[in-house]
C-alpha cells in the first residue's frame, strides 16, 4: 500500500486530544480508595489525605480568583470555575494552545469520608487552588454513637435455652 493510511491520522488526533485535554467531556472516575471524581473540563487535581484533613490541589490556568466557586457538603466537594479568553492584542493572534478558551470547568469529589465544611480553608495562587477540609474524626463520631443494651427486668434469661420468654408472653429469639 502507498500512501498513508488515513485511519493514522484519526487514532493520531484522538491520542492527542486525549493527552491535552484529558476532561474535555463529561467523566467519571472512581479510584482504589473509594473517591470518586465526575467533572468536565481541564482541571487536573491531586488529592492528599492527612491525619486530621483532606487536602484538594486543582491546577486552574487561565482562571481568576473571582471565578471560582466552592461547595462541600458531608463526603462531597465540588470545584467550578471560568476560564478567561487568553489576553492577546489586534496585531497577534494565537497559532497553537492546549488550554481551552472561555471554558466553564468542574469537578464534582466524593471524598473518603465526611469534613467540616465550616472549618474549610482555600487559598488560591499562581493559577494553583489548594482546598483544605477538616476531616471528622470517625473514632468521635462511633464513640458518641454507643449503643448500651439494656435487658428490661422483666424480661427471664434461661441459661441454655434457644430461645429467651419475658413476663408478657412474647418470645425473643
Amino acid at each position: 500500500m502507498f500512501g498513508r493510511d488515513p485511519f493514522d491520522t484519526l487514532f493520531e488526533r484522538m491520542f492527542k486530544e486525549l493527552l491535552t485535554n484529558p476532561m474535555s467531556g463529561t467523566t467519571m472516575i472512581q479510584s482504589s480508595t473509594g473517591i470518586q471524581i465526575s467533572g468536565k473540563g481541564f482541571m487536573p487535581i491531586s488529592i492528599i489525605e492527612g491525619d486530621k484533613h483532606i487536602k484538594v490541589i486543582a491546577w486552574l490556568p487561565g482562571v481568576n480568583k473571582e471565578d471560582i466557586v466552592l461547595n462541600a457538603i458531608g463526603d462531597t466537594l465540588e470545584i467550578r470555575a471560568k476560564r478567561c479568553p487568553l489576553m492577546i492584542t489586534e496585531s497577534e493572534r494565537i497559532i497553537y494552545s492546549e488550554i481551552p478558551e472561555e471554558e466553564e470547568i468542574y469537578r464534582t469529589i466524593k471524598l473518603p469520608c465526611n469534613v467540616k465544611e465550616d472549618d474549610a480553608s482555600a487559598k488560591f495562587e499562581n493559577g494553583v487552588l489548594v482546598v483544605t477540609l477538616p476531616t471528622i474524626i470517625i473514632n468521635a463520631m462511633i464513640a458518641a454513637m454507643k449503643i448500651s443494651v439494656i435487658i428490661p427486668a422483666e424480661t427471664v434469661i434461661v441459661p441454655n435455652a434457644s430461645r429467651v420468654k419475658n413476663t408478657n408472653g412474647l418470645q425473643i429469639g
